[in-house]
């Protein structure tokens, strides 16, 4: 304890003689060595060309479900509206059906039939083993047993479809009562995207209720020229810096747009879904095959750094690069984290080192703490 109290005397001690200039933290070295600084080297990770597209996001077509009437009716009330985000199973809205009420009478009065086609059944079983009745007698009464049971079993599926779960079926009876309404259930957990209906409507059955997404996952798709098309190589790295948005290439699609000569190349979203959304139009940069430069292109280089070197604030992910008088403050974007390592783009080279201890002294100096 006193040990890490002599330390934090002589950070503050230092921190009274710093100043911030221009972006740069200025630092001698003996003010580095009280402030516990160690730097360390990057190291080159991918290099290659960069050029922008037009690209739009896209939701994946698994990530999405329409939810609709599964029966006719009014739509009595609305649970939720669009942008809430909702859970797996919640109940999204309710139908009241007058078919619902024929469905439940037909179910209950085939669960009586089977009940009692099971037990002359059962009975005939008995009486056959005896040898009291023919065998045609108890395989009429089996005969029965299999038709009241299948009509059972369809009965049971229309309520399904209709909207009843099982535990709701099963519990259903005379003595109880039958359900006036139909819950409409998420399938899956998400935002609703869209309301296709409102309160007091009839409906139709299969008529579209509302849009369901799950949005943690995204794509982005490119318009690439057919010139350019034969430098991205799927797996490649694709950002949009704007957004501190990154993800790789998944497919190169094969249809043309015959009006400007472009086709479509998907990507996955890896890194910053949440920053964008369906429908947005965007500029996206995408690592090119190396082998292939032209004078549109500019370098682009990614850097292999140990993660305990970034600084965090939301999306902004920041450095703090070594100079002759200190550090300065530097801007980059993260491309991949693997385990104690990150992959990342800024204004760096080879040659550079990055402060990987002391960081929160540095950052408190960034901010002001100390300045002059």
């Amino acid at each position: 304890m006193r040990t890490m109290n002599k330390f934090v005397c002589l950070v503050i001690a230092s921190l009274s003689f710093l100043t911030v200039q221009a972006g740069e933290i200025m630092l001698t070295a003996n003010q580095q060595k009280s402030m516990g600084i160690a730097v360390a080297s990057i190291e080159l990770a991918v290099a290659g060309q960069a050029k922008r597209f037009s690209a739009e996001v896209i939701l994946p077509p698994a990530q999405e479900r329409l939810i609709s009437a599964p029966q006719n009716g009014l739509l009595e009330s609305m649970s939720v509206a669009v942008g809430d985000n909702v859970k797996k199973g919640q109940v999204l809205a309710r139908i009241s059906s007058p078919e619902l009420a024929l469905l439940q009478r037909d179910y209950l009065q085939a669960k009586i039939q089977q009940q009692l086609a099971d037990k002359s059944a059962s009975r005939d079983a008995a009486l056959f083993k005896e040898g009291i009745i023919p065998e045609r007698r108890y395989i009429e009464t089996k005969s029965q047993l299999e038709s009241a049971s299948a009509q059972l079993a369809q009965t049971k599926q229309s309520l399904r479809l209709a909207g009843l779960g099982d535990a709701a079926i099963a519990n259903m009876s005379h003595a109880k009562g039958m359900q006036t309404s139909i819950a409409l259930v998420a399938p899956i957990g998400g935002m609703v995207l869209e309301q296709m209906a409102s309160v007091g409507q009839r409906i139709d059955s299969a008529m579209p209720v509302y849009r369901l997404a799950q949005m943690d996952k995204l794509w982005l798709e490119l318009s690439v020229p057919l010139e350019d098309i034969a430098q991205i190589q799927s797996g490649a790295i694709v950002t949009v810096p704007s957004k501190q948005v990154v993800g790789k290439v998944v497919a190169i699609l094969r249809s043309v747009n015959k009006q400007n000569q472009t086709t479509k190349v998907r990507v996955e979203i890896t890194q910053g879904t949440s920053a964008v959304s369906p429908g947005e139009l965007l500029q996206a940069e995408v690592l090119l095959n190396p082998a292939l430069k032209s004078s549109s292109e500019k370098s682009i280089v990614t850097f292999k750094v140990p993660q305990s070197a970034l600084v965090r604030n939301g999306q902004q992910v920041t450095v703090f690069k070594q100079v002759a008088k200190g550090f300065t403050v530097l801007n980059v974007t993260l491309i991949s984290e693997q385990g104690a390592y990150a992959l990342i783009q800024g204004n760096l080279t080879p040659q550079d080192r990055l402060a990987v201890k002391g960081i929160i002294a540095l950052k408190g100096v960034a901010l002001g703490m100390g300045g002059k």
